[in-house]
């Protein structure tokens, strides 16, 4: 089954990480030869309203995967890349979704949210539930690097039982976000509170780097090949087709916006309502 990154900031022309679209285009590269068959591309939100828009996003994503894909009928296999977005975390979240500033993960019902490294503010709760009422589900993203829920798992356990999903860092499990997050990692992995882990790539190399193999590998060690194959490979898929991984998450009723259907036939077009 393929590789899947949910979580990367790919796109030059409006992510802080890549300074060329050669160096976009290299880091597609090192993903593809890294075993990655498909990367969404998630811009922070807050870099969109800023300087760009959610149709410059779909335009970025298509004109990157087109040139990869030219790239692949002459020379190499190479990844396939989706649209998605990061949304930090706040009170006004839910009013984006409902202007069309926010993007879900490849036009289905997942919206990839952060939280901030050092709290856990009292609003968090409430967005989310509020988000969950727009029968969207939130994907956490990096958990194991927040310092409430490093200390305190059954929070973390809550958020997952409501209905969340969470998204973990690769580089969090071979300690490239020192031993606080690692040790977080490790402890989610065991207590199976962790749907899918990412690159989180920003470049070509460190610690953000498009490699997922390291952490594929420690995870392996640590869970079992299986387990490893459910994080990179399975539940993402899941997720793209709009299918929930959490059996107890999906039965509590949520739709899903996208049938089931082949990776390659998932590419979005951009919709008719974004400016």
């Amino acid at each position: 089954m393929a590789r899947i990154d949910l979580r990367s900031h790919i796109l030059s022309s409006i992510d802080y990480g890549p300074a060329s679209d050669e160096e976009s285009l290299e880091m597609a590269r090192i993903a593809s030869k890294d075993g990655t068959e498909v990367i969404v591309a998630t811009p922070h939100f807050r870099d969109v309203e800023l300087h760009s828009t959610p149709r410059a996003v779909y335009e970025a994503v298509a004109g990157l995967d087109a040139r990869l894909q030219r790239m692949a009928e002459d020379r190499e296999r190479t990844a396939r890349l989706m649209v998605g977005m990061e949304h930090r975390i706040e009170p006004r979240l839910p009013g984006w979704i409902d202007e069309g500033k926010a993007l879900t993960l490849a036009n289905t019902k997942f919206l990839l949210v952060t939280l901030p490294f050092k709290s856990y503010p009292d609003f968090v709760d409430d967005v989310l539930s509020r988000i969950r009422a727009k029968r969207l589900t939130p994907l956490i993203a990096h958990p194991e690097r927040n310092e409430t829920l490093q200390k305190r798992p059954k929070l973390l356990r809550r958020i997952v039982d409501d209905g969340a999903l969470t998204l973990s860092t690769a580089s969090s499990f071979t300690g490239g976000y020192g031993p606080a997050a690692r040790k977080a990692a490790e402890k989610f992995l065991r207590r199976r509170l962790l749907h899918a882990v990412a690159s989180d790539m920003h470049g070509t190399d460190g610690v953000r780097s498009p490699l997922l193999s390291p952490a594929f590998d420690r995870i392996s060690e640590l869970a079992g090949q299986r387990a490893a194959h459910s994080l990179f490979e399975t539940n993402p898929a899941l997720i793209l087709q709009g299918h929930t991984p959490d059996p107890a998450i999906a039965r509590k009723g949520r739709r899903n916006f996208l049938a089931a259907g082949p990776l390659r036939q998932l590419f979005p077009s951009p919709p008719q309502s974004a400016e």
